[in-house]
């Protein structure tokens, strides 16, 4: 077939226009523009697009790591989570027998623990800490205290190889039970030397006056009279025992202050001084203190004046000078006492050997003060004064007689060592009846019969004479006192207490 050749445009090589359905005129050479292809909308677009699928892709491999490192964590995880469930679950199982070990415990030895005898209270107890633990038997025995049981944490305290744990917690159940038994708090004022050491104590050697306080606890067994002490070789036990617990150094002003918070608290406006006897540490002294304080039931407050005695009965002559080279401090203690504290009334006991530093400081005051006109003492006794008796009768008795609202003596009908102290010293004692008494007025004397004592015990563990000397501190009159029953000599009446 032959084909038509296109005629030439008479115009030269220039295409006829096209016309497209806008009626715009464009090149036919170009292609039209198709704006869903992005490759075609110019380099500008191109970037950005390629920005967008970047962040994209990279978005998409964070989450890809995360998730990585998430599976590689959650494995750990979830073994820690398995292993702590069974931990608990474990230990909650053994928690819950314990707790039923334990109650079969206390079911088994309750009803010994409810019981009166003290025995079996401490069997209950070492046998809780051998078959339970030694905490479960401390927190017990605490629970429950009573000698028995205080017997038991004492034995578990005492145990070998005890742990430090287990020893904390038997000595805090040691301390829990002893509030519940007796203690006396006592101030004192002393002129012995401080002892060097980690604990505060008190010596024989002569120094200036230093006050304090301590703890003595009273055992719950303890007899009125007595103080409980252990043999030589055996240790002190608080269950048992009088025993000094603590000993706290005071400042003056710190004695007086403690001596107005006892007055407000007890109600009372007097106090109590008690001047010991010779061979008296400083800790028996503080126990004899105590145990006064405690029979006695003394609503005042009560100051113990402790001398440098030796504490040693071979020691009699050394605490002879010791006695007299105390007389000026206690004279100053007394004067600064009386006017340092709220006090409106103040009662001495001196016993033995004390009644010289008593007296003597008693006529230095009444030398010092010859225009007083009011009693300085409300009371005064004189237990068993270790004094010559006619030095007393002819100088030292009107002294103490003019400071005083009453003078007591008790005289001791049958005492040891005052009729040693009799042969040391050549001359009657004042305390002893058997040599003559000393009757006068101004003066109660007392015979107190059938009191037999070398070591100073009997006279205060007789119960007839401690009842006598509390009613005598509440201001009892000897013609109204229980137990006394007058006696005439010389025409002058006495009393005599029969022990």
């Amino acid at each position: 077939m032959n084909r038509k050749k296109p005629t030439p445009n008479p115009k030269g090589d220039q295409r006829s226009p096209v016309t497209t359905h806008g009626g715009s005129d464009q090149s036919s050479t170009l292609p039209a523009t198709n704006p869903s292809n992005p490759l075609a909308a110019g380099d500008a677009t191109v970037l950005e697009t390629l920005q967008e699928i970047a962040k994209l892709l990279k978005a998409d491999k964070k989450a890809k790591d995360w998730w990585d490192k998430f599976a590689t964590i959650s494995t750990f995880a979830s073994a820690l989570v398995i292993a702590a469930i069974g931990w608990y679950f474990t230990h909650t199982q053994a928690v819950r027998e314990n707790k039923l070990t334990e109650l079969d415990l206390l079911v088994k030895f309750m009803p010994y623990l409810t019981g009166e005898e003290e025995e079996p209270k401490k069997l209950a107890i070492t046998s809780i800490s051998r078959l339970g633990s030694p905490e479960l038997a401390a927190s017990v025995a605490a629970a429950n205290p009573s000698l028995g049981t205080l017997a038991g944490v004492i034995a578990i305290a005492e145990t070998p190889g005890l742990s430090a744990q287990d020893l904390e917690h038997a000595n805090v159940a040691t301390q829990s039970i002893l509030s519940n038994f007796p203690v006396a708090t006592i101030r004192f004022a002393t002129d012995r030397s401080l002892e060097a050491g980690t604990t505060i104590s008190y010596g024989t050697k002569r120094a200036g006056l230093s006050y304090g306080e301590g703890i003595v606890s009273i055992p719950p067994t303890h007899k009125v009279g007595a103080i409980e002490m252990p043999s030589f070789w055996r240790k002190a036990q608080e269950d048992k025992h009088v025993m000094l617990r603590s000993v706290t150094a005071y400042d003056e002003s710190q004695l007086f202050s403690s001596l107005d918070a006892d007055l407000a608290q007890s109600g009372s406006d007097e106090i109590t001084v008690y001047v010991p006897g010779y061979n008296m540490s400083f800790q028996s002294a503080m126990m004899r203190s105590a145990q006064l304080v405690h029979d006695l039931q003394l609503d005042s407050p009560t100051v113990l004046f402790s001398w440098p005695s030796a504490g040693r009965a071979t020691s009699y002559l050394a605490d002879t000078s010791a006695a007299e080279a105390a007389v000026a401090d206690f004279s100053e203690f007394i004067k600064r006492l009386k006017a340092n504290t709220k006090a409106k009334q103040l009662n001495i006991i001196g016993h033995s050997m004390g009644c010289r530093i008593v007296l003597k400081s008693l006529a230095e005051i009444s030398v010092a003060t010859p225009d007083a006109t009011e009693a300085m003492l409300n009371e005064l006794v004189l237990v068993a004064p270790d004094v010559d008796r006619d030095i007393f009768a002819d100088q030292l008795g009107p002294a103490a007689i003019r400071l005083a609202s009453r003078v007591t003596l008790y005289v001791f009908d049958n005492d040891a060592a005052l009729a040693a102290a009799r042969t040391m010293n050549a001359s009657p004692r004042l305390g002893e009846s058997s040599a003559g008494l000393v009757i006068m007025p101004g003066l109660e004397t007392i015979v107190v019969e059938s009191a037999n004592s070398f070591f100073e015990t009997s006279y205060f563990a007789a119960s007839p004479f401690l009842g006598d000397l509390r009613q005598l501190l509440q201001g009892a009159p000897a013609a109204k006192r229980f137990g006394l029953r007058p006696a005439v000599s010389n025409g002058m009446t006495y009393w005599i207490l029969t022990n």
